[in-house]
């Protein structure tokens, strides 16, 4: 009877109870908010955040007298609390590069973590040493190449620059010592039991410079406390919420890694400073996943970094990206799920292999694919998602169907968006707009911003590419529902596109996939 009550539940398509997050985001841009959403949805959880305006938007800080407030006043009894230490102390993470939050202020905005604690949630912190590029204030930042280099090559023995005055150098190092004032705070509060976990990711770097004098402080500090330091920053929110989403419901994906040249792992790629390999394993590991040689879950293709990774690639890398492409293509052909992270190029997709991947690939059949801004940005977007999708196969079985298809929309909505986003606008669209773009100030008045008819101009422009590229190649394929649910197939796509912020460096993709009926298999 009991058996029969619940199958009438789940018939009716009543949703079950969901995982909940709180988030306090690094900021407001798609990766930090929008993705981590998506990746949450897919694996049948919610995210909360602040009211957007309060994020701020790139050289503007978000609010942050509003956040303590609103952190206790949202947070409920079993909610996982994720928390920007760079949004909570100093209004997101363009604003922990200024100048104009004191320290003391920094810290004093710490100690909200220790209230919510004391109430039984469980704390995550997100934070972030600094990268070597700081635009410390408006005086500063004409000398902020000059000090980066300066500092790419500095020990605490390196004088400074001739060629920057001594004030500007002084707050240049005062912001990277206050911001690892906080950093060495949380590692204590972890230490004690305050944090439950702290992950401290290194923004952009190099194989040498001041940040690694900061990672030894902070190594030295940790004696224990369940701190993961390693490589990125705006992918990490996406790590943690996936993570814990494994731990929670008990799912070990098992990935085999195959990278496109043998050796290649050993080397650093440009942005990080430890070889690709290192990056790759901590990733996994924050994610909850596994490294396996063989009979895993998922293989992770790894298309490894370029000689040249800020240039456009010639026509030499044409044939390598298809063999690549081949060995996945080979691999779904004997009935196996992949992943692709395509990390060849810094800031855009390599061409040639999105170009293979269409023309060769069942989108559909990817478990993860993402080739968005540094290497770890791309590896660990792709690694969550892999994690999403273990969750969503085991809580589908017992989920009403209607969350079930959710799911699956919102999984192949993410694989789209990443084609439409990091190849379309990075690799192709992008360039063209920027000499309309150059000499606007990065600080407009947003009701007459120059960026508004900008903007249209790149929606128009991308979203044309896009629907051409839906109808040509995805729309009515077949898509395979989590958990061996049945079968859907792809009908009428939505698409939107905006600038979050006023410049170029980044669109925000919002598309949604209509699922039309092909097998549906009810519990």
């Amino acid at each position: 009877m009991i058996r029969a009550m619940l199958c009438c539940l789940l018939l009716t398509g009543l949703a079950v109870a969901r995982d909940r997050f709180v988030l306090l985001p690094l900021d407001n841009r798609p990766c930090n908010v929008l993705f981590v959403r998506q990746l949450a949805g897919i694996a049948m959880a919610e995210v909360v955040t602040p009211p957007n305006h309060w994020l701020g938007s790139w050289l503007n800080p978000g609010k942050c007298e509003q956040f303590v407030g609103w952190l206790e006043t949202t947070a409920q009894a079993g909610d996982t609390l994720i928390v920007s230490s760079d949004m909570l102390c100093y209004g997101g993470l363009v604003a922990s590069r200024m100048a104009s939050t004191p320290e003391q202020s920094a810290l004093d905005r710490l100690e909200c973590l220790k209230r919510l604690h004391q109430r039984g949630l469980r704390v995550e912190v997100l934070s972030t040493i600094p990268r070597l590029y700081l635009r410390t204030s408006e005086g500063q930042a004409p000398f902020e190449t000059d000090l980066a280099d300066w500092a790419a090559r500095a020990d605490a023995d390196s004088p400074p620059p001739p060629s920057v005055p001594v004030q500007w150098v002084d707050e240049y190092l005062q912001v990277r010592r206050r911001n690892l004032q906080v950093l060495l705070r949380l590692v204590d509060m972890a230490r004690e039991g305050v944090i439950d976990q702290l992950v401290v990711g290194q923004d952009d770097s190099s194989s040498h410079g001041l940040h690694f004098a900061e990672q030894v402080q902070l190594r030295e500090r940790l004696d224990g406390a369940p701190v993961w330091l390693g490589s990125g920053a705006d992918e990490l929110t996406m790590d943690m919420v996936c993570g814990r989403l494994a731990q929670v419901h008990n799912v070990q994906p098992k990935l085999e890694l195959e990278y496109s040249e043998a050796g290649s792992e050993r080397r650093i790629p440009p942005l990080e400073s430890h070889p690709l390999q290192d990056m790759v394993l901590d990733h996994l590991r924050l994610c909850g996943a596994e490294p396996v040689s063989l009979g895993g879950d998922v293989r992770l293709f790894i298309q490894v970094p370029a000689a040249k990774p800020f240039a456009l690639p010639g026509p030499d890398q044409r044939p390598r990206s298809y063999a690549f492409v081949e060995r996945v293509r080979e691999w779904m052909d004997k009935g196996h799920p992949p992943a692709l992270a395509a990390l060849a190029f810094i800031n855009r997709m390599d061409p040639y292999l999105a170009e293979a991947v269409v023309e060769r690939l069942p989108l559909t059949q990817l478990e993860g694919f993402a080739a968005w801004n540094t290497p770890a940005n791309s590896l660990g977007t792709v690694v969550a998602q892999v994690v999403a999708r273990r969750v969503a196969d085991q809580l589908s079985t017992h989920s009403p169907i209607a969350q079930v298809k959710q799911s699956a929309r919102l999984h192949v909505a993410f694989l789209l968006a990443r084609l439409i986003d990091d190849y379309g606008y990075q690799t192709m669209v992008r360039g063209e707009f920027y000499p309309q773009a150059r000499g606007l100030t990065p600080n407009p008045d947003p009701l007459v911003s120059p960026y508004l008819k900008l903007g249209r101009e790149v929606r128009v422009r991308l979203i044309e590419w896009a629907r051409k590229l839906y109808r040509d190649r995805f729309e009515g394929r077949r898509l395979s529902l989590p958990g061996r649910r049945g079968t859907a197939r792809l009908g009428e796509l939505s698409l939107q596109v905006v600038l979050p912020w006023p410049r170029l460096f980044e669109v925000e993709v919002r598309l949604d996939v209509r699922l039309q009926p092909d097998q549906i298999l009810l519990p």
